[in-house]
């Protein structure tokens, strides 16, 4: 129940002052930018102070179904454990065995495993820069909401751009490659045209897997990924036997024409460092893992992580060892995609062959799995913040699947897949810069979040050196591919340079309409329509939605600096401050006070102040949300510390926006 003050309270008074009442609005001396037309509408309202009486929760006493719930109890019934949550990832991370190895090889030669050796100690210091990410802020959205937490929402916004074009092009190039493979085998049944539409066929197919749900999701991703162990491992445990019954003849022979390309020392790091750099497109997948974090159970991220960095060190390095001991150097060079299906049929025959081109094939269209996956948690994450429309937030009743994410981006993906003529060429480049960047955004996101919100907990910490360290790495790497092949510049400034300005129009819509405003006020030609008229509807219209700040305190530079970061970041024109007590009547007088004034102070935001007698816990912050319409990723608060009774992963999405 909400109950404004009376005027003869003594303590607060709940209405606006009687000058403020006078004024009618906030006056201003300032001239107008738009002398032709009214600015008026820019004028937010007077604030006000007022009490508010949360209801109480429901629950089975009042006669409800204590089974039917809601939809966010259903999302949270169900919790993955670390093997579930690893095959997700891993599928994608373990697949790239099959084109990263043969690639490799074409720069590095017989260094190829200690390239890949330099890549998986490259990825070790990301086990606890991913772990204290997303152990310290445990919503889904991986370095975006890493960045909104710490950073703004538009540097925000430029790792979603970066995320969303990396998912998009695991998705398309993962099913084309699957299908590509299948056709190299078949080339009499699958033709150009029907590998097509054999592609649009494998990422609507997953597409409604993941529609399925999570639980769903996850054990199809868990029978993959088993089978594609067994793959590896059976692989690995045949070429070993005919590597020991045929001797190092072939080893030997790989080793001494790889070196006599590399007279030098100078020669040998050269190698060795692009092969590196082409093993880092081998990791793709492990960022991936922080998108659904809240559908991990307690303590499970951490496993998680340090699974999928053993899978990459023990399948990777052994599997390009074991291919160069079975096939001579020409066979590789001849064919680099095929080359484990080429070293599989000499060591063990046509079943072996068969079997591991399947194998390809399936964990393959996996990836397209681990993209939906990803893809969905962050751009529900985005839709909550208002950067996508918020329509995207729906979900399906009965398999709680957000269901208009996963047509939106099964649409993207087959329209840039048409485009493109089936070439993914173009969308493999960008790939190639887009997840180096995304892994250097985790490791800038985390030395943000080590400065500017150290008081987290979090059970995970890794230290500042390790962090810059690995970016440092990450970049070597990334400028190293782009030495190789220039052209991924072009490649991916024009995907990711699209997605950007996209993004950052959604996310500066009202900025964008009131520079138009001002053009229309120019021209005055453009008056004889409404065309101001509809300018101002629609800014109303997005701007209409409230935050919430929680403020624990009563001085006035606090509360103004969240009305600094609501005026930079978010389109409203009402923040309120909601304030939790017990009996300090002498800081309730000091809030209404510091309202009052920044009401003054900001023009173009009201400024409400809400006083609630009862705890701040999340099941407040539950009723909270119901009974004012606002939803919790729209609320935000300081940084707690380590004395707070509750993670920040139990506030159900509350930001973070100050120390």
């Amino acid at each position: 129940m909400r109950q404004r003050r009376a005027d003869g309270d003594a303590t607060l008074h709940s209405t606006t002052s009687a000058d403020e009442q006078s004024l009618g609005k906030k006056s201003t001396a300032i001239p107008s930018r738009t002398p032709n037309l009214s600015n008026a509408w820019e004028f937010a309202g007077w604030g006000r102070t007022e009490d508010l009486e949360l209801p109480e929760p429901d629950g089975p006493a009042d006669g409800s179904d204590p089974e039917a719930g809601d939809s966010r109890k259903v999302k949270h019934e169900a919790k993955l454990g670390q093997w579930r949550a690893t095959s997700i990832a891993g599928n994608d991370l373990i697949a790239s065995v099959f084109y990263t190895i043969g690639t490799c090889f074409t720069v590095a030669g017989p260094l190829t495993p200690f390239a890949l050796i330099l890549v998986a100690l490259a990825l070790y210091p990301f086990r606890k820069i991913l772990a204290e990410v997303s152990t310290a802020l445990p919503m889904n959205g991986g370095t975006y909401n890493c960045l909104l937490n710490t950073a703004s929402k538009s540097a925000a916004s430029v790792a979603a751009s970066l995320s969303l074009i990396s998912y998009t092009a695991t998705a398309v190039v993962s099913a084309s490659t699957a299908t590509a493979c299948l056709a190299g085998e078949l080339p009499e049944v699958l033709d150009s045209r029907a590998v097509f539409w054999l592609t649009v066929g494998v990422l609507i197919v997953f597409a409604a897997i993941v529609a399925l749900g999570m639980q769903e999701s996850s054990l199809v991703a868990l029978i993959i990924f088993t089978i594609h162990c067994i793959t590896l491992l059976v692989f690995m445990v045949v070429c070993a036997v005919y590597w020991a019954t045929n001797g190092s003849s072939t080893l030997i022979e790989n080793w001494n024409l790889g070196l006599q390309t590399m007279p030098t020392g100078a020669d040998v790091v050269r190698a060795l460092f692009l092969g590196y750099c082409i093993g880092l497109l081998g990791v793709t997948g492990i960022e991936t893992c922080s998108n659904y974090v809240e559908h991990q159970g307690p303590g499970v991220f951490p496993k998680t992580m340090r699974n999928l960095w053993w899978l990459s060190f023990f399948f990777n390095a052994p599997t390009a060892l074991f291919t160069m001991a079975v096939i001579p150097q020409s066979v590789i060079a001849a064919n680099p995609s095929g080359a484990l299906s080429a070293a599989s049929g000499v060591a063990g025959g046509d079943w072996l062959r068969w079997w591991m081109t399947v194998d390809a094939v399936v964990v393959l269209c996996a990836g397209v799995l681990t993209s939906f996956v990803g893809v969905s948690g962050l751009i529900e994450r985005m839709a909550g913040d208002n950067i996508l429309p918020r329509f995207l937030l729906s979900r399906n009743r009965f398999t709680n699947s957000p269901h208009w994410i996963i047509a939106s981006f099964l649409v993207v993906c087959i329209s840039l897949y048409g485009i493109s003529g089936g070439d993914v060429t173009s969308l493999s480049g960008v790939l190639a810069v887009a997840l180096p960047s995304v892994l250097c955004t985790f490791a800038i996101g985390d030395l943000l979040l080590k400065y500017h919100r150290d008081r987290l907990p979090r059970p995970v910490r890794s230290t500042s050196l390790a962090v810059l360290i690995a970016l440092l790495t990450l970049m070597a790497g990334l400028a190293g591919n782009l030495y190789l092949q220039p052209i991924l510049i072009a490649y991916f400034f024009g995907y990711t340079g699209t997605l950007l300005v996209v993004m950052l129009a959604l996310l500066h819509r009202v900025r964008l309409a009131k520079t138009a405003f001002f053009y229309v006020d120019k021209v005055l030609v453009l008056h004889r329509w409404p065309i101001g008229d509809w300018l101002v509807a629609h800014i109303r219209h997005w701007k209409r939605q409230s935050v919430i700040f929680f403020a624990d305190t009563d001085e006035i530079h606090i509360l103004n600096k969240a009305v600094l970061y609501v005026n930079r970041n978010e389109s409203t024109t009402c923040l309120k401050i909601v304030h939790f007590y017990d009996d300090d009547i002498v800081m309730l007088r000091r809030l209404e006070a510091s309202r009052r004034a920044l009401d003054r102070l900001y023009p173009k935001i009201t400024i409400d102040l809400i006083l609630i007698r009862d705890q701040f816990n999340p099941e407040s912050i539950d009723r909270l949300e119901k009974e004012l319409q606002v939803p919790k990723t729209l609320m935000f608060m300081s940084c707690p510390g380590p004395t707070f009774p509750y993670g920040i992963g139990e506030l159900g999405g509350v930001r973070i926006i100050m120390l």
